[in-house]
């Protein structure tokens, strides 16, 4: 995808700075998915206005990353803080548009991973906040992963995505999570996978083929242990319990027991699976070789 480009220098880091300005601007609407979607609230209208006041946000204040800088973190008009995460989220989504652009070989598989990436990012935030994975993302983007790969996109690690590699990840994805979950709710007496987390794998092997399946669930269980054991460590110290801040989200739901209240051991795998599926496309099967010493197809 670069070539025509690479060769002038100046072009290409113009080129560049473009991406990662328009990977920010996704971010900044993913913001508004991740705070929106769990409450069933249209992602379109009304505009982004103060969660206090709800005075409508003018459009260069909202401009991102550079937005929040110019406001100071708070409202222009009540003071009202806001979170310095709604920054972030559009920094790593640039960096991920960035990262994305100089890998992949050509423009439809970097329009293809960033779809792909976005309902990653959002998937790992609201798993963050509510516990959910929500099926309005996993199930219609399992569709989409199917659809896109009719056309064939290729990895950076160089894999290509047809339609059976496509159809086999999601079908691997969906059924041997189910089927560990399935067992392992057997053996300990109680959900030990969530549904979401299995829809959610669905989503990944669609995208990433069946081949990512195996290196994706081992780096995500790994980081997730490892995060897991610093989260036990630090519970230790402190008295107070971690609870769900639900926010009125049970109004939205039919049944309350839909929703899932965390104890201090306890900790969402979306992101994981989230983190270990973008390091899959940038390193391949690399990364899980240098930790493991194991090699996949």
């Amino acid at each position: 995808m670069h070539d025509a480009i690479s060769s002038n220098p100046t072009l290409f880091f113009i080129v560049k700075v473009f991406v990662f300005i328009f990977g920010t601007f996704i971010g900044s609407f993913l913001n508004v998915c991740i705070f929106r979607i769990p409450y069933r609230k249209s992602v379109l209208y009304p505009g982004s206005r103060c969660f206090l006041c709800l005075s409508p946000i003018k459009w260069y204040h909202n401009l991102p990353v550079l937005g929040y800088l110019i406001l100071g973190g708070k409202c222009h008009y009540c003071n009202q803080s806001f979170s310095a995460r709604y920054a972030v989220i559009e920094l790593i989504m640039g960096l991920i548009s960035l990262s994305l652009f100089v890998r992949t070989p050509d423009f439809y598989s970097y329009l293809v991973l960033m779809y792909f990436m976005g309902a990653v990012v959002v998937l790992s935030f609201i798993d963050i906040d509510h516990w959910l994975l929500p099926d309005r993302i996993t199930l219609p983007s399992v569709l989409l992963g199917v659809i896109f790969s009719v056309f064939v996109f290729v990895l950076p690690s160089g894999n290509y995505i047809d339609i059976k590699s496509s159809l086999a990840g999601a079908f691997i994805g969906f059924s041997v999570l189910f089927s560990l979950g399935f067992i392992a709710t057997k053996i300990i007496g109680k959900e030990a996978l969530g549904g979401g987390d299995i829809k959610f794998m669905a989503m990944i092997g669609a995208f990433l083929g069946w081949k990512a399946f195996i290196p994706v669930l081992l780096m995500a269980a790994l980081q997730g242990a490892i995060f897991g054991i610093f989260q036990i460590i630090y519970s230790k110290f402190r008295k107070k319990r971690l609870t769900l801040n639900n926010n009125g989200i049970y109004s939205v739901f039919k049944d309350k027991s839909d929703m899932f209240t965390p104890t201090s051991h306890h900790i969402p795998f979306g992101p994981f699976l989230g983190l270990a599926a973008y390091q899959y496309i940038i390193w391949g099967n690399s990364l899980i070789h240098t930790i493991f010493g194991l090699h996949f197809l």
